[in-house]
């Protein structure tokens, strides 16, 4: 039983296990064209993960509503983030580091699966780099709406449109946590 270019990967293991969840003896050419299709996706996901980690990164940086500068009445709080005591801000933060934390394991899960040779330790850390790159995207989508939210806490209008268009993205998510990838 061959699989085919286009199949999910989740999908050609099922293919592969018998009854009971037992390994069925398939041909080399099939596990060698599994890994070529995990190695090529792979590449792909990388850069996903690679780039939420770099966003992330310099958001937290780059803060929403900016530093104070020396004009400032208190000297103390030089180069201190202005919406520091906002509540949107504080999520901001917190949802940031979370999409930062889970980009950067799964560029960890990433590089360390070119050194797997083991097929099913391959697709089990390609699951899970995969699970942790769509749960980064979820977090710094998060941080997007509460950064924004943050700075246009005085419009609110504008801060609710701007969150709503990123909802259906959610509906997305939250359809492919209940998949068993």
């Amino acid at each position: 039983m061959g699989t085919k270019p286009g199949q999910r990967i989740v999908d050609r293991e099922e293919i592969n296990r018998g009854e009971k969840g037992k390994r069925v003896n398939n041909s080399k050419d099939e596990d060698d064209d599994m890994i070529n299709v995990i190695k090529e996706a792979k590449e792909a996901h990388l850069v996903v993960a690679t780039l939420i980690a770099t966003i992330t990164f310099a958001a937290g940086f780059t803060l929403p509503g900016g530093y104070t500068t020396s004009d400032e009445n208190d000297p103390k709080l030089q180069g201190h983030a202005i919406l520091t005591k906002v509540l949107a801000f504080k999520a901001f933060v917190i949802s940031d580091s979370i999409a930062l934390m889970l980009s950067s394991c799964a560029v960890f899960f990433h590089l360390f699966m070119a050194l797997q040779t083991n097929k099913t330790n391959l697709v089990w850390m390609f699951k899970w780099a995969l699970k942790l790159t769509i749960h980064a995207m979820a977090a710094m989508l998060v941080a997007f709406i509460t950064g924004t939210y943050a700075v246009l806490s005085h419009c609110l209008g504008l801060a609710i449109a701007a969150s709503a268009l990123i909802c259906p993205f959610f509906l997305f998510y939250m359809y492919t946590s209940s998949v068993d990838l």
